[in-house]
């Protein structure tokens, strides 16, 4: 499992990765596990296209403009294409 903060609400979003119990806790494995939960992780957070932050779906707006967080998207005056 693994916790990242919202760059802008910073409330914590707890990510659940797969694990496979049966490997043995060795470099390869563990470099493999990395790369999976890294993986994981793009698919279940939002990045900012303009700014860079990595924001939750609470604070993520995809406008036809392109996918932003709700500062970018408000400050530019953007309205969710939804």
């Amino acid at each position: 499992m693994f916790t990242f903060y919202c760059d802008i609400c910073d409330r914590p979003h707890t990510i659940s990765v797969y694990r496979d119990k049966t490997a043995q806790p060795d470099t390869e494995n563990y470099d493999a596990f990395l790369e999976q939960a890294r993986a994981d992780i793009k698919m279940q957070v939002n990045r900012c296209f303009l700014c860079g932050k990595v924001v939750c779906d609470d604070c993520f707006r995809i406008p036809k403009e392109g996918d932003m967080c709700k500062e970018c998207a408000d400050s530019r005056g953007f309205i969710d294409s939804a």
